[in-house]
């Protein structure tokens, strides 16, 4: 399972509901790493994703 808007962000699980909160968890993680840089100051495009 992946979250097409976020490449690189893949995630497992079986069954379909421990993938969809092992998904939820990967974009977490995957936003909070995008917000730690824009706090820095590296220039990317972020996003805001509700989960």
């Amino acid at each position: 399972m992946s979250c097409p808007a976020l490449p690189g962000c893949p995630s497992q699980g079986d069954p379909i509901e421990e993938a969809l909160e092992n998904i939820k968890d990967a974009i977490q993680g995957f936003m909070g790493v995008i917000n730690l840089r824009a706090l820095k100051g590296i220039k990317e495009k972020a996003i805001e994703v509700v989960v």
